[in-house]
């Protein structure tokens, strides 16, 4: 298993737990590579990962147990 899961959806969209998995990486350089994010500060967050836009992302650290880093709003 790679160390950095991505885990992304959309705010309407029903928490899917593992099937909300979109990317793993070994390295965090990768993880946050992987997306593009636009975010004006004033609408919901765009993030692209794998040509696909969401509207929430978190980067989850496997060895730590920790989200290390996130947008938008995840609901669960």
């Amino acid at each position: 298993m790679k160390r950095f899961l991505v885990f992304a959806g959309d705010t309407w969209y029903a928490a899917g737990g593992i099937a909300d998995l979109v990317n793993s990486t070994e390295t965090l350089e990768e993880a946050q590579a992987s997306m593009q994010i636009v975010d004006d500060g004033v609408h919901t967050p765009e993030i692209t990962i794998n040509d696909t836009i969401y509207e929430w992302y978190q980067i989850y650290d496997v060895e730590t147990c920790a989200i290390i880093e996130q947008a938008g709003k995840a609901y669960s």
